[in-house]
């Protein structure tokens, strides 16, 4: 400003302030499988031999290694933009350039929640908490305010200690939650009445 004049910054109309989107993980964690066409099956183990104790000239019962699959069949998620001619032609910034940014960041939020909570039906893929034989830890209780449930140190030991007990902790693993989870755990106590350590850690 000088003398009561304003003077535009050419930079400010060039500048652009993005919607924020929810952040996406599934296909960090995920392993991508590329390349498939048609309706691809995974072989899968079902049942194997079991080990026994047998005296001497002893034979061990036959085992069968038993040999399953799973079936995928292809979804498509799709995401529509339109832009007018004159929109493109005249806007100061890459317009085109952010209709891609914002379909591709819709498309990787749909995969994500359609990924942990598809309903496997109107199209969609099932997801992982909708799928027969997963293991799940209910949250006793309501959290504060009476709204949904919120996990104790307890029930985090337990979550750990059910996919242990089921062979099934090799790998890469993780814990997926949202933000409002990681504060509660940055409050909670690990026991309570302590007034301890919180459920998260110092080193996330």
């Amino acid at each position: 400003d000088t003398g009561g004049n304003a003077i535009a910054n050419p930079l400010l109309s060039q500048s652009f302030i993005q919607m924020l989107r929810v952040r996406t993980i599934l296909l960090r964690l995920a392993t991508p499988l590329m390349g498939l066409v048609g309706n691809p099956d995974i072989p899968t183990q079902e049942g194997g031999a079991t080990g026994y104790w047998i005296g001497e000239d002893g034979e061990a019962a036959e085992d069968i290694l038993s040999l399953g699959q799973r079936q995928f069949s292809p979804k498509t998620v799709a995401a529509y933009s339109e832009i007018t001619r004159r929109t493109l032609k005249q806007t100061s910034m890459d317009i085109e350039a952010l209709v891609r940014s914002d379909l591709a960041l819709a498309l990787a939020t749909s995969l994500d929640f359609a990924g942990f909570h598809g309903t496997g039906t109107v199209d969609q893929p099932l997801g992982i908490a909708n799928t027969n034989g997963v293991n799940v830890v209910d949250f006793g209780g309501a959290g504060s305010g009476g709204g949904a449930a919120m996990p104790t140190w307890e029930d985090v030991i337990q979550m750990e200690s059910e996919i242990a007990a089921a062979n099934a902790d090799v790998d890469r693993m993780a814990y997926v939650q949202n933000a409002k989870m990681r504060g509660h755990f940055k409050s909670k106590q690990k026991f309570a009445g302590t007034n301890g350590a919180p459920i998260w850690e110092s080193d996330n």
